[in-house]
């Protein structure tokens, strides 16, 4: 008895691990360096299980996915400061250069009305 309420859930979690694969397969990129977390989402797929363990392991697959995707747009983040201060930097550049004509110009203006 107590070994059939047990499996009754289970069976009623299947929807859920097959979104869960389907989420896991979605993507084009690797969820691992070599693959291997794609390749045991991919064998759980064909076996179409539904233990409480394959969805657990789906889900670390899953979690380790969003934070490669959380570094990966934590290290875009770094690259648009890090190009944001350069930019600055050339602004500032510019803005010391437009100053030196527009100087160098009134000058060049304020000695021709004296000739004159």
């Amino acid at each position: 008895m107590s070994l059939s309420k047990t499996v009754q859930p289970l069976a009623q979690i299947k929807p859920v691990g097959k979104t869960l694969l389907t989420l896991g397969l979605s993507s084009d990129f690797s969820l691992s360096s070599d693959g291997s977390q794609k390749e045991m989402v991919k064998s759980l797929l064909v076996r179409n299980t539904h233990s409480l363990t394959d969805i657990m392991q789906i889900s670390v697959c899953l979690i380790s996915k969003v934070k490669y995707t959380v570094d990966l747009l934590d290290k875009m983040d770094q690259r648009t400061i890090k190009l944001d201060q350069y930019c600055l930097k050339i602004d500032r550049k510019l803005a010391k250069i437009s100053l030196a004509i527009e100087q160098a110009l009134a000058a060049s203006s304020s000695r021709q009305v004296v000739k004159q």
